[in-house]
C-alpha cells in the first residue's frame, strides 16, 4: 500500500492484490480431482474414504469460483465507471469550476471563491493563510444572507503582492452577540488538465493544484476574455 499527498491530503493506492485469480482457481481445482481420483483408486478396500468430505470440497472450490467470476464482473463495471469518470474530468479542461475544499491557488495574481452565509450572520470575514500557516490576509466580506463572491488580489495586509501558489482559506461568520454560525466557502479554479492516482480521478489547475473530481460542486464555463480597451 502506497501513500501519496497531494495538497497536503494523502491518498492510499493499492499496488497488490489478494484475490487469486481465475486461471490459478482452474490449476488448483485440476490438482483437487487428481488427487481426489488418485485416492479413490488407492483406497484401502477395508477402509474406503469419506466422500463426503471430498463433496463438500467440490462445494466449496464451485462456491469460490462464482465469486471469484463476480469480483471480476464488478471490476468491470467501475472500470467503466471509472472511464466515464476520466471523460466527465476531461470535458471540464479550459472550464472554471467551483469546488469543496479549503484551497485555493492564486494564479497571476488572483484567486476567486464563493461564501455563503445565514440570516443569522452579523459580520463575516476571509482569512488566507500561506503554505507556512502564516495568517497574509485578512479580508472583512459582505455579512448578508446568501451567496457571495470573492476575489482576492494576492496581496498580504501591508499591500505586499504574494508569489502565485496554494493558500488556505477560512471564513468566520459570527452572530449579534459574537458567536460563530455556520457558514461555508468554495475556492474557483480553472481546470489544466486531468491526472488518476489509483481509482481517484483529479482534476488539475496550472502546477500545484490538484483537485479530486468528487469535490466538484458547480461548473461557470469557460473563462471570457477581458474586451480590449478602446482607442
Amino acid at each position: 500500500m502506497e501513500t501519496q499527498s497531494i495538497n497536503g491530503v494523502a491518498f492510499k493506492q493499492n499496488t497488490g492484490s489478494s484475490l487469486t485469480g481465475s486461471g490459478s482457481l482452474d490449476e488448483t481445482f485440476d490438482t483437487f480431482l487428481l488427487l481426489l481420483t488418485t485416492q479413490l483408486q488407492n483406497q484401502d478396500p477395508l477402509d474406503p474414504l469419506d466422500t463426503n468430505q471430498f463433496t463438500e470440497q467440490l462445494v466449496n472450490f464451485t462456491s469460490v469460483e462464482q465469486q471469484i467470476k463476480s469480483n471480476e464482473l464488478l471490476e468491470e463495471l467501475l472500470a467503466g465507471q471509472k472511464n466515464s469518470g476520466l471523460a466527465t474530468a476531461i470535458s471540464l479542461i479550459g472550464n472554471s469550476i467551483e469546488y469543496n475544499g479549503n484551497v485555493v491557488a492564486l494564479s497571476e495574481g488572483t484567486a476567486g471563491m464563493k461564501y455563503i452565509l445565514p440570516a443569522n450572520a452579523h459580520t463575516a470575514k476571509i482569512e488566507i493563510y500561506d503554505t507556512s500557516g502564516d495568517l497574509v490576509r485578512t479580508a472583512t466580506v459582505d455579512a448578508s444572507a446568501g451567496q457571495h463572491d470573492f476575489t482576492w488580489d494576492g496581496k498580504t495586509d501591508d499591500g505586499a503582492q504574494l508569489q502565485d501558489g496554494l493558500y488556505a482559506l477560512r471564513l468566520v461568520a459570527l452572530d449579534s452577540e459574537g458567536v460563530e454560525v455556520d457558514s461555508g466557502i468554495n475556492p474557483i479554479a480553472t481546470i489544466t488538465g486531468v491526472e488518476t492516482i489509483g481509482d481517484e480521478i483529479l482534476l488539475r489547475s496550472g502546477n500545484d493544484l490538484l483537485i479530486p473530481l468528487s469535490d466538484l460542486r458547480s461548473i461557470h464555463g469557460q473563462p471570457q476574455p477581458e474586451p480590449e480597451p478602446q482607442a
